[in-house]
């Protein structure tokens, strides 16, 4: 795997219809760089695996976390950026802006559009100075605002950009889904607890600047 040009990406997949729309919507030489996070009841035709970089496929939900967490090892390993694509973004142009954005951007600091996490990028350094996503955000929700969180009191800057180029259509909350289980309700309360007990506030009213105040 090293040696390949250009960031690693990242997709968890839930839905297989929506992932596949993603996935066909690439048009750049991306998916030799695709690592699919399998957490549906089924998958891709075997000729569309053949050409990522990993496919991916657990009996259990890994979560948001404990899939990105394996994008951000494999981008670690080989010294590159990570992509994070949520199976709700459908590109407009076959991902060359933001692929080129990620690219060219620089080892420290977080870029994302302003669809929230929907699409990612993360500078190496960041990836190692802040760590692995939070896996008691399961299965989802918060951990992302958690990763912001951490970076910036690491110093590294988070941009949020404008994709006009990309088109959404976003997953319901509160669900999340997994081969052997079929639908699970997320509760958000609970993830939004967990947060506030982590950092000593809610998202914007932290009062930690450790995890869990240190302790």
């Amino acid at each position: 795997m090293n040696g390949l040009r250009g960031p690693v990406w990242v997709m968890p997949m839930m839905k297989p219809a929506w992932a596949r729309e993603t996935y066909e919507s690439l048009d750049v030489d991306i998916r030799d760089r695709l690592i699919v996070v399998d957490n549906s009841t089924d998958g891709f035709p075997r000729d569309a695996e053949d050409r990522m970089l990993a496919y991916v496929r657990r009996e259990t939900n890994l979560g948001c976390s404990a899939s990105w967490n394996i994008g951000r090892h494999e981008a670690l390993s080989t010294f590159r950026p990570l992509v994070i694509v949520s199976e709700a973004v459908v590109f407009c142009d076959g991902g060359k802006a933001f692929d080129f954005l990620a690219t060219t951007m620089p080892d420290v600091g977080i870029i994302r559009t302003d669809n929230a996490w929907h699409l990612t990028a993360i500078g190496w350094e960041t990836m190692q100075r802040v760590g692995a996503f939070d896996v008691g955000f399961w299965p989802i929700y918060f951990e992302d605002t958690d990763y912001e969180h951490r970076a910036r009191l690491a110093r590294h800057p988070v941009d949020v950009v404008t994709a006009p180029n990309i088109e959404g259509s976003f997953i319901d909350k509160g669900h999340a889904r997994t081969w052997r289980e079929g639908w699970v309700s997320v509760d958000y309360n609970r993830q939004a607890w967990y947060y506030a007990a982590k950092w000593g506030g809610p998202p914007g009213a932290e009062t930690y600047d450790e995890p869990w105040g240190g302790q």
